[in-house]
This record gives C-alpha cells, sequence and structure tokens, in this order.
C-alpha cells in the first residue's frame, strides 16, 4: 500500500469506528488477524475482531475520536501509528459495572500493521486504569 492508501484507510476506518459499525470495522480486519488490546486482551480472527467491537459499542457510544498524529512505514512493511484523543459515554455494562452515563477522554496509540490492504495486526494503547477512574469503577486512594 501507498503512503496516501495507507493514511485514507486509516482515516476511513476512524469514521468507521466514530459510527459503531462493527460489521464494518471487522471488515478492515484480514481473516487471521490478531488485536491485542488493554480491554479485551489478544483477539484472533475476524468474527472475535467483530465481536469485541460489538462488545465496546455496547459499552460505550456516541464516540467522537480525533486523529492527532499519524506515522506511516511503509519502508518493507506497510504500518501505520495513528495518535487519537478519543471521547464517548460509558453507557453499557463493563466487566460487571453497569452504565455510569460518564463521558471519559482517552489518547490512545494504535499500531496497525497491514497485509494484502488489511489489518493483520492491531495493537491498541492506552491509559486504561485512567478509563476506570474516569468512569468511577476504580478510586485513586488520597494521600
Amino acid at each position: 500500500m501507498t503512503r496516501d492508501d495507507l493514511q485514507l484507510f486509516t482515516t476511513r476506518f476512524v469514521e468507521t469506528w466514530e459510527r459503531s459499525d462493527a460489521r464494518a470495522l471487522a471488515m478492515s480486519y484480514s481473516d487471521q488477524a490478531t488485536l491485542h488490546s488493554p480491554m479485551f486482551s489478544k483477539v484472533i480472527g475476524r468474527e472475535r475482531i467483530e465481536k469485541s467491537f460489538v462488545d465496546l459499542f455496547r459499552a460505550f457510544d456516541k464516540w467522537r475520536i480525533t486523529i492527532d498524529r499519524m506515522v506511516i512505514d511503509t519502508v518493507g512493511t506497510s504500518r501505520v501509528v495513528v495518535l487519537t484523543t478519543s471521547h464517548a459515554n460509558h453507557v453499557g455494562e463493563l466487566f460487571g459495572y453497569p452504565g455510569t452515563g460518564r463521558r471519559f477522554t482517552a489518547h490512545s496509540a494504535l499500531i496497525l500493521e497491514f497485509s494484502d490492504s488489511l489489518i493483520s495486526t492491531e495493537t491498541r494503547l492506552y491509559d486504561f486504569t485512567g478509563l476506570l477512574m474516569q468512569l468511577g469503577v476504580l478510586m485513586a486512594k488520597g494521600r
């Protein structure tokens, strides 16, 4: 994939995420893709990745994602690192905790590796503990 192809793919991927379209997002991955996520651990295969998005969108809605920076590597590979700021509402159960209605902000890095014009590996990096604190699931102990 060219640099322009990767940039367009990634921009559309984020736009699809904002629409909470789990099926369309899943079609961005190869059949045996691997997803690494603090929330879902390791997920293998397009079907399971789609289910992880369905679960994510049951817990959170009204996604707004800003692409802060995109780093594209086309030398010997096709890889994109996209830094984002995300906002969404906690509306459904998450790890046994009911939706709180709280809105959160999370800064993340998505590392997307491509094969045959589809995501073959995605690694999500974000402050999961900070997210849980914003939702009121975890409390920080005062000093």
